[in-house]
């Protein structure tokens, strides 16, 4: 059962007590002795059109650091796909 509907931008509110919820799980079969350094989350991290998705928000709630791992590439403050390309072939040469 999802604790909201979902609202596009606002996925994390959505998202973010199921992560935290696997955490605890995963804590916990491991006796509590072993707890990740550093999370990837399904979502976007500080590339989000509000400036913190579903990684920057688990990373607040569970005081650990998280990596936003987006499918898609929000075109935020002139960074856009084409962009990213360029920079990333202007890096290969």
């Amino acid at each position: 059962q999802f604790p909201c509907p979902y609202m596009p931008g606002f996925l994390a509110f959505r998202e973010v007590p199921f992560y935290s919820a696997l955490l605890d799980r995963a804590a916990q079969a491991a006796g509590g002795i072993h707890f990740p350094q550093v999370v990837l989350v399904d979502g976007c991290g500080l590339l989000h059109p509000q400036r913190c998705g579903s990684a920057c928000h688990l990373g607040v709630v569970r005081s650990i650091p998280t990596i936003g791992v987006s499918k898609n590439v929000f075109a935020i403050g002139g960074l856009d796909r084409s962009a990213i390309e360029e920079a990333f072939e202007a890096a290969q040469q």
